[in-house]
């Protein structure tokens, strides 16, 4: 029998190779088109182990299977409408529903904080004129000035996105701002925001709504935001039919880990500005703290229409923090452990 030639052995997987397509798979802004993004960030915490000390000797605290979950849902239409270098300078966004909870339960006790959004419902052109500076106005509603701040006419997911054609098995990494935005951290402040407390007819705000509950320490928004992220993003198939929308699929692998940022505080106590709460207490004196984060999940991008169709990502995160502090005679000391389930998802359909 003739022996084979061992090179015929690679020239077939590497015809192969050679064949494949390769794709731009970033955003095109050069077409006049709507596209409507539906979002939703949930995340659930569970004080898993909770210890405190007075003076040295153990004291029972709020704080042990304490649990919560808060979930914000948004939805809006981008309409495109005019671009320079392929880079979006006139969009119109219209937010047609942005609603948001945190549910908290302690023991037998539970209560749930409604989110109020002023931008539920209007309407805002970003425009961008020739010098470069973006201007963004209400042409419908009528929202205060700071909710008009840090809105972008890009899309979200720009930041996870290659650049440049790429194949099949192509890899690359992102920067921490890219993945706080695809998040959805840098418009939480100002799209979700604790409905005003209610008066309990004595003069009185109830204690289960508004600013009072806001502030459990640290932040997760603040915190995800912050984090040196180590990234991998890679092109495994770019044949995927998704309501009869080709799509190329990226696997999406996020891990970061360090030590926890230290509180914002204003007028002596301390604040925090978004419910992504990592507390079951308010824990003054923070002397130090840890976090581990791992997300993972799929990005779906329009090989023809070349948008991002979807994103899902779900993952775990645990904290340790240790504090210390003392008034007078009294030293009280905590320690405590956290585990949180993190999912965002985001669907993206162009309007006919």
């Amino acid at each position: 029998m003739p022996q084979e030639d061992p090179m015929k052995r690679h020239l077939l997987p590497a015809a192969l190779l050679l064949a494949l397509p390769a794709h731009d798979l970033s955003t095109d802004y050069t077409k006049t088109r709507t596209l409507r993004v539906e979002s939703t960030m949930e995340v659930e915490m569970e004080v898993t182990d909770f210890s405190m000390t007075l003076n040295g000797e153990p004291r029972e605290g709020r704080g042990g299977g304490m649990t919560t979950k808060t979930t914000n849902q948004s939805v809006h239409l981008d309409t495109f409408l005019a671009h320079a270098d392929g880079a979006p300078t006139h969009v119109k966004r219209s937010f047609e529903s942005l609603a948001g909870a945190t549910e908290m339960s302690f023991g037998e006790d539970g209560r749930t904080i409604e989110m109020d959004s002023p931008l539920d419902g209007s309407t805002l052109e970003l425009k961008v004129d020739d010098d470069g500076d973006l201007k963004i106005s209400a042409i419908e509603g009528s929202p205060d000035d700071e909710l008009l701040e840090g809105h972008e006419p890009t899309l979200d997911l720009d930041g996870l996105l290659p650049e440049g054609e790429v194949e099949v098995g192509a890899q690359w990494e992102v920067e921490g701002d890219a993945i706080a935005r695809a998040l959805g951290l840098k418009l939480e402040r100002v799209l979700f925001r604790p409905a005003p407390r209610e008066d309990d007819g004595e003069g009185q705000r109830g204690r289960g709504r508004g600013r009072g509950m806001r502030g459990f320490a640290p932040a997760i928004g603040r915190l995800l935001g912050a984090a040196e992220w180590e990234s991998e993003l890679k092109v495994t198939a770019d044949d995927e039919d998704v309501d009869g929308v080709t799509c190329a699929v990226i696997e999406v692998e996020l891990e970061a880990s360090g030590e926890l940022p230290e509180r914002e505080r204003q007028g002596g106590r301390r604040r925090d500005d978004d419910r992504f709460r990592l507390a079951a207490d308010a824990v003054e004196g923070l002397v130090e703290g840890t976090f581990e984060v791992t997300l993972e999940g799929k990005l779906l991008v329009a090989v023809e229409g070349r948008y991002p169709v979807s994103l899902e990502l779900e993952g775990t995160m645990t904290t340790e923090e240790h504090s210390e502090s003392s008034r007078g005679d009294r030293t009280v000391v905590r320690d405590i452990s956290r585990e949180y389930t993190i999912q965002r998802n985001i669907q993206i359909q162009e309007e006919e």
